[in-house]
């Protein structure tokens, strides 16, 4: 293979937004910019004057590219790894958590594909290898409700210590209040049950 088309296991390396978080992308975007107007004015220094001073992102900028990162997104861009990242551990949690307590064949057949579908074509490149290494170590358990759940649970907190984020009691009463219950608080509108 070129080696222009290796990819290295450093998540930086990754080109696809699906590996990098927002901030990154907005830092890479600044730096392109800068990087695009330093050659303008290098360009257009012909009259005898020096370019200007080198445009460097500001801290200001840099705590602009976090705060736009970590505010909610909700204009059209693509999800980067964090948005991914919960989005789909939401989806495999609150599947788990309304899964049946008895299921069929044919459920924990559907199940089974849900996992290794994700394992097999997670947009993340490097998310994807890792998590199918991990579902061919300790595949999914799609016995019963309570199997999956725990399953996702210490499926979940093997990425979180791996990425450094706090890991998630594995109990059933846990899981179920923030997967499936939820709060007193999440109904305080008055949509408990619906």
């Amino acid at each position: 293979m070129p080696s222009s088309r290796r990819r290295s296991k450093d998540p930086a390396d990754c080109e696809d937004p699906a590996c990098a978080d927002m901030a990154d992308l907005l830092r890479k975007g600044r730096a392109l910019a800068a990087k695009n107007k330093q050659k303008a004015a290098s360009n257009t220094a012909t009259d005898g004057k020096a370019a200007g001073s080198q445009a460097q992102p500001s801290s200001s900028a840099a705590e602009t590219d976090e705060h736009a990162a970590s505010s909610s997104r909700n204009d059209g861009c693509p999800l980067d790894k964090g948005e991914l990242g919960a989005a789909t551990w939401g989806l495999i949690h609150t599947t788990a958590a309304h899964y049946p307590e008895k299921p069929s064949k044919e459920t924990q057949d559907q199940a089974r594909a849900l996992v290794t579908g994700l394992a097999g074509l997670y947009p993340c490149t490097y998310c994807r290898k890792d998590f199918r290494e991990e579902v061919r170590k300790l595949p999914p358990d799609v016995s019963s409700r309570v199997a999956l759940s725990l399953w996702a649970c210490q499926q979940h907190n093997l990425v979180n210590e791996k990425i450094g984020k706090p890991t998630f009691g594995c109990t059933l009463p846990a899981l179920d209040e923030r997967w499936k219950k939820g709060k007193p608080s999440c109904w305080e509108g008055g949509a408990e049950g619906v």
